[in-house]
């Protein structure tokens, strides 16, 4: 089956604010949390100023894996952007994870640098 992909713009940031809490009533882990949040600040305001991202759009069930934990999203046509950009996030987030210097965005008291997550947000716009 082919996939099929829709734009996040502008018109979605209530959709990245829904999907972020949503996520965040999965996680338990502080880092985590502190990534869902600076990941989903900076796509708001990327998609603010006009920038656009290519999701795919999802049209069945989905199983997901976060912190070690397996759940199914149940496909509601309805909500099925919400749904879409939910999987962006947990994408996003999990592509963070993967990189070898994540730490090396770390500012001195702990924080990550939101300007490294706008670039490497940049990353994925069309």
């Amino acid at each position: 089956m082919t996939k099929k992909y829709v734009l996040l713009g502008r018109n979605d940031v209530e959709l990245i604010k829904q999907s972020a809490i949503e996520i965040m009533n999965l996680l338990s882990n502080t880092e985590a949390l502190m990534l869902l949040s600076n990941i989903g600040l900076v796509l708001q305001q990327k998609v603010r100023h006009g920038s656009m991202f290519r999701m795919e759009l999802i049209t069945s069930d989905v199983k997901i894996e976060v912190e070690n934990k397996g759940f199914t999203l149940e496909y509601n046509a309805n909500n099925q952007r919400l749904i879409s950009v939910f999987i962006f996030i947990l994408k996003l987030m999990s592509k963070w994870e993967k990189r070898p210097d994540t730490f090396a965005f770390r500012e001195p008291d702990g924080t990550d640098d939101l300007d490294k997550f706008s670039d490497f947000i940049s990353e994925f716009e069309v």
